[in-house]
């Protein structure tokens, strides 16, 4: 039997719960790398409530395959502005949002990449220990994202495929995209601290069905 354990420290598995977790069955060859707003609470409900995945750290999976979802980095950091500003039950969302993209937070980005909301921290950190031929790669702005992941489930996790529930975006990412842009200043910052996820997604092979 698999052991559920975490070699990471409590600094990190308190800011990112996402952070070094995979979920997967010990009888599978696959894990799951789940990455906040890119389908990934979809997606451990899914692998949880249907087939019986459980959570485990990836450092502890050396046998293991994973197969991820990534996203557009500028798109999920607008997605993820609007999940850190949520919770704030004391502040227009949108208000709030745009308030994570002032000069003082944007500083923050460029200090230490590590330190940030587990929902805008950039995507390639995810995968720093694992060897990226061993993964596979899900676009989620794909439009036949949906096909190539069933495709993915049915041939080879080898599992039955269950109807995915719909998402739908209620994030108001078209208004604070318009707001945020306004701001060239600060914009042309936050395109240069997403260069290294553009660069990283560059290099990726993304799993097609046939």
């Amino acid at each position: 039997m698999l052991e559920l354990g975490y070699d990471y420290s409590e600094h990190y598995r308190t800011m990112f719960p996402h952070f070094g977790m995979v979920l997967t069955h010990k009888d599978s060859d696959y894990a799951y790398i789940p990455v906040p707003r890119c389908g990934s609470t979809l997606f451990l409900k899914y692998f949880t409530d249907h087939y019986n995945w459980v959570p485990y750290n990836y450092n502890l999976l050396k046998e293991k395959k994973f197969f991820t979802i990534v996203r557009d980095p500028y798109e999920r950091y607008l997605s993820g502005l609007w999940a850190i500003a949520d919770p704030d039950p004391n502040s227009d969302i949108v208000e709030r949002a745009i308030d994570l993209t002032n000069e003082k937070e944007l500083e923050k980005l460029y200090d230490d990449p590590g330190l940030q909301n587990h929902h805008t921290m950039l995507q390639y950190l995810f995968y720093e220990n694992l060897d990226l031929n061993n993964i596979t790669f899900f676009n989620f702005d794909d439009d036949n994202f949906v096909k190539h992941f069933t495709h993915f489930i049915e041939n080879h996790l080898h599992l039955g495929v269950h109807p995915l529930d719909e998402w739908h975006s209620s994030d108001p990412k078209v208004e604070i995209k318009n707001i945020i842009e306004k701001d060239q200043h600060n914009f042309s910052k936050i395109q240069k601290w997403l260069e290294a996820d553009y660069k990283f997604l560059s290099n990726i092979k993304y799993y097609e069905s046939n």
